[in-house]
């Protein structure tokens, strides 16, 4: 009996991530040697790779909250007259629905889809063009960024990598992956960030914009778990394109067109004269039923907004 309560005792300082360095059995009575904290760096490589982590942690964040900082207009390359992300983005109006997409729920915010429960998860966020899926997706990741303190929505999470599905060219999700959180590609890299047990993101933006949808399904299924069992992967797709990936997300979102007070709201951000401009924009989403259903999709009321001021 006695034997069988030490060996539970050390079964707990196992779960609770403390391991012995020795076990003797002697005359049925159990002797444990000394107990380490196995998150603990135990050696001076231990701490060089903790040390790494952190500074990649630091890195990714600042260029997140830097290349992020800024929503680039279409229909002009003036970079002075972009819009600052934190001043002009207007929430977009998100809804639960089934993985079918075929039943909307409940509105629900931005930050009410990243709960530290949902861990482990697929994610899908379905959305018509031009309705703010990469916008959305860059909000994300700029939030991240701006949190040094870890203490907002995504506070919980370690890491996040936004990948954008068109550009990844012939790279592998996991080689990009590694490159953003080890600066290396190598297997080495890859069991030591899977040993770590980091709580990661993954935004994977654009699945109906890349020929690689196979690759991107067998990361889903198999090679993510290689890099960490705490790792939540979300997929931006239009709706058509989600039939292909909804059986693999344990959650699904659809976002909608902006509502008559995100019209209004996005008009005064975006207008900011006094000449009338602003008014009559107003005025015509208002009483105009071709410009109020225009203005429903965030990017076609975008160019309402710009339109007047390009060449």
């Amino acid at each position: 009996m006695e034997g069988s309560q030490e060996l539970e005792s050390l079964a707990l300082n196992a779960a609770t991530e403390k391991i012995a360095d020795s076990i003797n059995i002697k005359d049925s009575t159990v002797l444990v040697g000394n107990v380490y904290n196995i998150n603990q760096p135990s050696s001076s490589t231990d701490k060089n790779d903790s040390e790494s982590f952190q500074i990649q942690r630091e890195s990714l964040m600042n260029y997140y909250k830097t290349k992020n900082a800024y929503m680039m207009s279409l229909l002009w390359s003036i970079t002075s007259e972009d819009f600052p992300l934190k001043d002009y983005f207007v929430e977009l109006t998100v809804q639960k629905a089934d993985l079918l997409g075929k039943k909307a729920r409940e509105t629900i915010q931005l930050r009410e889809i990243f709960p530290k429960s949902i861990q482990g998860h697929v994610l899908l966020v379905t959305g018509n063009p031009g309705y703010g899926k990469t916008t959305f997706c860059k909000k994300i990741a700029y939030d991240w960024g701006t949190d040094t303190s870890r203490t907002d929505y995504l506070g919980h999470y370690d890491f996040i990598v936004v990948i954008t599905l068109r550009e990844l060219e012939k790279k592998s999700i996991t080689d990009e992956i590694l490159q953003c959180i080890c600066e290396n590609t190598d297997s080495n890299s890859r069991d030591k960030l899977r040993q770590r047990g980091f709580n990661i993101l993954i935004i994977l933006d654009g699945f109906d914009e890349t020929n690689h949808k196979d690759s991107i399904i067998q990361f889903i299924e198999k090679d993510s778990f290689h890099i960490s069992k705490e790792m939540t992967i979300l997929v931006t797709c239009r709706p058509h394109a989600a039939e292909n990936i909804r059986k693999y997300a344990h959650m699904r979102f659809a976002i909608r067109g902006f509502s008559q007070e995100q019209k209004e709201k996005y008009i005064k951000l975006i207008i900011n004269d006094d000449n009338g401009r602003r008014d009559e924009l107003l005025n015509l989403i208002k009483y105009s039923n071709f410009h109020s259903a225009l203005a429903e999709c965030p990017l076609m009321l975008h160019m309402l907004c710009c339109l007047p001021k390009t060449k």
